[in-house]
């Protein structure tokens, strides 16, 4: 059978690889007797080295990496999501309901100078301020945490505990209504005074709104500069944080109690913020160094 070389020599790949069928085989072989051109190519074919085979396991282990990566950032922003949850949860429970005065729940007791304030069962907590000329302030209060979970009471309050000279109290419900004069006289002969909120939160809130102006301003003038977007995302946690703990309010009676909540909420606001700055803009600053 005359086979032309250029057919035995497309055929000579895969007899080196043993791939052809048995008739094939045989007529390459028939083939390779009579023609010493196609001997040479068989020889050339078999003393070739064969390309190197890639083991390499970086591409790999780089993609094992990035998945790796992606789920740790997905558990973290799970865990800030529900951390901000549980903090939101335990504000609520433990917010203090501003009691209104009532003769069965607060009553007094003098004894050898001292006045004791008996308080009733449904009182949990109490502030007591001290003014100028023997004037006291009371404000009494209960949270369903304390009513419900550890069922605490307050008890008594002892007013003047080295024996000062008590000459007013008076009782302020915490809603902007004039106090009321519950035991005593009072200095001035008026019974009218109001306990007024304290506005400091609304200074630090004023305070986030600018740091974040100059921040933002300054990220967007330098674009290639992720350490002032991570920095601005610290007042911007503070002004969330407070909306999310106070509303839209920025007046409170509690100033340490929501202060304190508001930087507690910052922390898993924080890295919710963090973990979004991440996601939809570092992989564009890192497109854009490369280009």
């Amino acid at each position: 059978m005359n086979i032309p070389c250029a057919i035995i020599q497309d055929l000579l790949p895969l007899y080196t690889e043993d791939l052809l069928s048995d008739e094939s085989k045989g007529v390459v072989e028939e083939h390779l007797h009579q023609c010493t051109l196609c001997q040479t190519e068989l020889q050339a074919l078999k003393s070739a080295t064969p390309l190197p085979e890639d083991r390499s396991t970086v591409p790999l282990q780089k993609i094992q990496q990035r998945i790796q990566a992606g789920k740790m950032k997905t558990g973290l922003l799970y865990a800030a999501i529900a951390m901000l949850f549980a903090l939101l949860l335990m504000l609520w429970l433990t917010a203090p309901r501003y009691l209104e005065y009532s003769p069965s729940q607060l009553r007094f007791v003098e004894a050898d100078g001292k006045v004791m304030a008996v308080l009733g069962e449904e009182v949990t907590g109490y502030e007591l301020s001290q003014g100028p000329g023997g004037e006291y302030t009371l404000t009494l209060w209960n949270s369903f945490w304390d009513q419900r979970v550890l069922h605490r009471q307050a008890g008594e309050v002892l007013l003047n505990p080295h024996g000062e000279k008590v000459e007013a109290v008076y009782y302020s419900s915490a809603s902007g209504f004039p106090d009321r004069l519950i035991y005593g006289q009072p200095l001035t002969g008026e019974e009218g005074r109001i306990t007024l909120p304290r506005l400091a939160l609304n200074y630090y809130l004023l305070l986030a709104v600018g740091l974040l102006l100059v921040l933002g301003a300054m990220a967007l003038v330098r674009r290639r500069s992720p350490g002032l977007r991570r920095l601005a995302l610290v007042p911007l946690a503070y002004i969330l944080s407070h909306v999310l703990v106070l509303g839209g309010s920025s007046s409170t009676y509690a100033i340490l109690r929501d202060l304190s909540g508001i930087l507690m909420v910052m922390i898993p606001v924080y890295g919710i913020l963090w973990m979004i700055n991440q996601r939809f803009f570092s992989p564009k600053i890192s497109e854009g160094k490369n280009n």
